[in-house]
Formats: structure tokens, C-alpha cells, sequence
């Protein structure tokens, strides 16, 4: 069973829409690395609210993701878009740390730590993270859902999500493919109907 969530129909977008500015410009932007560098992705749980400030703070290097949905809201006298964050309190880095590095980016504001896996720094697989960027850019619904950990495993067999793979649950909404990332023990789930899948 799915958690309750603001998320759950929400659509993600690409690029910023005409005459707005992203809140987090640099988002899904690439940064080049040397080939004698061994970049990893890492989680950064930060203060509540501050993804916008910790990804203008770090901005470039490291290279961040944030990955946002793009939601249009009506106020009272206006329509107005909203970026929301896929993971409320997370950021994700990619950088080849060494101590000095890592000090510095524990130093920024709004920043608690790294999230750590077994009282180690817990490394956010690439594929994981090619995922989340495929569902960021595109018009790809998704929601918030309870972390799984494991289970029968699927992949998206065409479309713009070609090639991502989760768990594979049912419920009473029907079949889903849930990614999930295990340091942080949070999930998201994208509804399979009418997509073409396997089973791996």
C-alpha cells in the first residue's frame, strides 16, 4: 500500500517552462570529470526546505541533482508553477571526495551530513541515479511510496522510460515498478498501466 503523498499524480518536466526560472537551474546539469577520476554519486541530508540553497552553494563542484517535480498549482488571482523536490531533506552529489572536500561540503549551510550505510559513506549506485533523471525528464507520473527493499524485479520495455528497473508490486491501483534507494530507505513508484515491461 502506497504512503499518502502530494506526489501522487504528479508530472515531471525537463527544463524550466517559458518565462520561469528553475529553482534549481544546475539540477541536471553535466559537469565533466577526467578520466583518471573515479566519481561517485552520495546523499546529503540537509535542513528542511533547503534544497534550492544547498544546490546553489555547491552548485558546479560538486556536480548536484536534485530531482524536481514540476507541478501547476491555481491560487486565488493566479496560476503558478511549483517545483517540488522528489526527496524532501536530500541532495545528491557526484565528486571524488577527499577530506578537504567533504569538509567543505559538510560546512555549508543547511547542511547535517552524508547519509551513511553500514557507518560508512553510502554510494548512490549510477544507474540509480540515471533513473531518477529519466523520470525527471520526462512527462513520467510517479509517486511516493513505502520502502521496499527487495523483491521480483521488472524493466520498462520501451517509451522515454526504456531501460529503468524496480520491484515489481501490485496493488489495488494496480501493477507498479517501485526504485528504491537503500541508504536513504525511501522509495517512489511508477504506475505500469498501459507500459510495456518484463520481467528480469
Amino acid at each position: 500500500m502506497s504512503l499518502p503523498s502530494n506526489h501522487e499524480k504528479r508530472r515531471c518536466f525537463n527544463g524550466a517552462v517559458p518565462g520561469e526560472e528553475s529553482m534549481f537551474p544546475n539540477a541536471l546539469s553535466a559537469h565533466d570529470f577526467s578520466l583518471d577520476e573515479s566519481p561517485d554519486w552520495y546523499a546529503l541530508q540537509i535542513r528542511a526546505r533547503f534544497e534550492r540553497r544547498v544546490n546553489q552553494l555547491l552548485n558546479r563542484d560538486p556536480q548536484t541533482l536534485v530531482p524536481v517535480a514540476r507541478e501547476r498549482r491555481r491560487w486565488t488571482d493566479r496560476y503558478e508553477t511549483v517545483e517540488l523536490p522528489m526527496f524532501p531533506g536530500y541532495v545528491f552529489v557526484r565528486a571524488v571526495l577527499k577530506p578537504s572536500d567533504r569538509l567543505a561540503i559538510l560546512q555549508s549551510s543547511g547542511v547535517f551530513g552524508f547519509v551513511t550505510f553500514n557507518g560508512t559513506l553510502a554510494r548512490i549506485p549510477d544507474r540509480v541515479i540515471g533513473y531518477l533523471r529519466k523520470i525527471t525528464g520526462c512527462n513520467a507520473a510517479w509517486s511516493a511510496y513505502r520502502y521496499v527493499a527487495g523483491g521480483p524485479q521488472a524493466r520498462i520495455a520501451g517509451g522515454e522510460l526504456e531501460g529503468v528497473e524496480g520491484v515489481l508490486v501490485a496493488d489495488k491501483s494496480g501493477k507498479r515498478l517501485v526504485i528504491s534507494i537503500l541508504p536513504m530507505r525511501r522509495s517512489i513508484a511508477i504506475s505500469l498501466e498501459g507500459v510495456d515491461f518484463e520481467r528480469t
